[in-house]
């Protein structure tokens, strides 16, 4: 193969460029999200999965990452995930570029590259302590290792493959049908058995470097097993799915819509010829969306398919009437969604229990959150810096040992999770999200999901006091709680609450959740 031309890896250069410019003036300031902090937690106290630091299934491969990169820089833990994103977002721009030059040509690797440089969902998560924008890097790389494999290492990619399992476990879980299937159909077309049986043993090697060590830091194979059944409990509907996946592929592929109305109808039908190659990219898709809509879907899942999604719509340009200009107008849609939808704030009635709303209500409130409050846009980055700065210096005002309890509408903005990672010195609970006695306390390193109202009632003799952080919107819906009050910004949403009198706070919290009693 020749070598790139000068052109080609400007291109290339310019886009890796124009990614880690984004990054750096884009990316969070504040750490906000339960798993975020859990990841924080991790790096400052130590890994246990048992104490969801991080939760299950443990992405070792990430906790020894973040380690590397602290020991090196000493950065601080929210700066070091964000500091592994940038080298995933990195590492996904080059490998998909790299992937479609093998794959097809020099002009399809450009516009490849362009459309999955300027995905929103891709620059947002990059943006965040989410893990996400990794799936991404991952899609990239099992393009180029089906499809377009470099000859000479090609056993040591497959040994790559199952060692990322280290990383995130379901990825290689929900791709590994397509590896199957591409490996057998190696095997029909060659006849080459040994070359199926060191794809396996590859695979498995790396499986086994990682889980080994793994298996014997939890607790054994009976540990694990319970580990990802408990990840595997997933209780949804298709409905509930598909109300977060569609979004998702909306904002995904907002520019391919570009494609689809520019490009006449010849092009999508040389497009829709049959070539393994797509059969290939169609097939990496397949499996993980029949997941998502049937079984489970949430947050950033959708960019473990960027990659081919990237790679078909930069063939359908390449084959259309006027390709520049298609790629151009695609881009500047991605980014137009990324800096210019405004961030929109859910109702506050949207927290309360959905029993107690319309289905007007209930439908609006779905709307809103999925194409703005969800939406991957810059606007929701700097909102929920605010939100977390807001937080931060009101509870910043309070003695050190206090108990704060954060109902369910602050937690949209106020992560227990968060603050704990944020202040050690406090004691955080948040009321379940169900009809139960029970709540979650978060303290220093540790988590406690069964803790009670009578646990709390009994362990707050000798606390300097206790508060109920609230969502200034909802205040106005509901009414004010007794007790006197904290403003920060000009917003009331901290109420200090007598120690004597617990029995109102448990009333308070029946008439705000609309919940029995214990």
């Amino acid at each position: 193969m020749a070598p790139p031309s000068f052109k080609s890896r400007f291109w290339l250069y310019g886009l890796l460029a124009l990614a880690a410019l984004i990054f750096f003036l884009c990316r969070e300031r504040q750490l906000s999200g339960y798993d975020p902090a859990s990841f924080v937690l991790a790096i400052k106290y130590g890994y246990s999965v048992q104490q969801a630091r991080p939760h299950g299934p443990g992405y070792p491969g990430f906790y020894l990452l973040w380690k590397g990169i602290e020991y090196v820089t000493c950065l601080s833990p929210h700066s070091v995930i964000l500091e592994a994103n940038f080298l995933f977002l990195l590492s996904a721009v080059a490998l998909t570029y790299f992937a479609a030059k093998r794959l097809f040509d020099e002009r399809t690797a450009v516009f490849a590259t362009a459309l999955l440089a300027t995905n929103p969902v891709l620059l947002y998560f990059a943006c965040t302590t989410e893990l996400y924008v990794y799936d991404a890097a991952f899609s990239a790389f099992l393009v180029l290792l089906l499809i377009a494999p470099p000859r000479r290492f090609e056993i040591a990619l497959y040994f790559v493959y199952g060692l990322l399992g280290a990383f995130r476990l379901s990825s290689v879980i929900l791709t590994f049908p397509v590896i199957l299937i591409s490996l057998l159909m190696h095997f029909y077309r060659d006849r080459s058995f040994l070359h199926l049986f060191q794809c396996s043993v590859a695979i498995v090697i790396g499986l086994l470097v990682w889980l080994i060590p793994f298996l014997y830091n939890i607790g054994g194979w009976g540990q694990f097993v319970a580990m990802l059944q408990g990840v595997g409990d997933l209780p949804t509907s298709l409905v509930q799915n598909l109300g977060r996946l569609l979004p998702a592929m909306l904002w995904m592929t907002s520019g391919l819509f570009i494609i689809a109305v520019i490009n006449s109808r010849p092009a999508w039908k040389k497009f829709l010829q049959f070539d393994s190659r797509y059969l290939i990219l169609l097939l990496i898709e397949a499996v993980p969306l029949l997941f998502f809509t049937l079984k489970y879907y949430e947050k950033g899942y959708a960019l473990i398919l960027l990659a081919p999604v990237a790679l078909l719509g930069s063939r359908l340009i390449g084959r259309g009437k006027r390709p520049n200009v298609t790629i151009l107008a695609a881009c500047c849609v991605n980014l137009l969604v990324f800096f210019a939808v405004p961030f929109i704030p859910p109702s506050a009635k949207s927290s309360l229990n959905h029993l107690h709303r319309s289905n007007g209500e209930r439908f609006a409130s779905s709307i809103l959150r999925e194409t703005s409050f969800f939406a991957p846009t810059s606007s929701h980055l700097r909102a929920s810096d605010n939100a977390s700065e807001t937080s931060e210096t009101i509870i910043g005002t309070l003695p050190k040992g206090s108990v704060i309890v954060v109902d369910i509408s602050a937690g949209l903005w106020a992560f227990p999770r968060t603050l704990q990672a944020q202040f050690p010195e406090m004691v955080f609970l948040m009321p379940s999200e169900t009809d139960t006695q029970h709540v979650r306390k978060f303290a220093r390193d540790s988590l406690n999901y069964r803790y009670t109202w009578n646990d709390f009632s009994n362990s707050i003799q000798g606390k300097p006091a206790f508060y109920y952080l609230t969502d200034p919107q909802l205040q106005r819906v509901i009414g004010s709680p007794p007790g006197n009050s904290i403003t920060s910004g000009g917003h009331t949403a901290l109420f200090y609450i007598p120690r004597d009198s617990f029995e109102v706070l448990k009333k308070y919290d029946r008439t705000f959740f609309y919940r029995g009693g214990e």
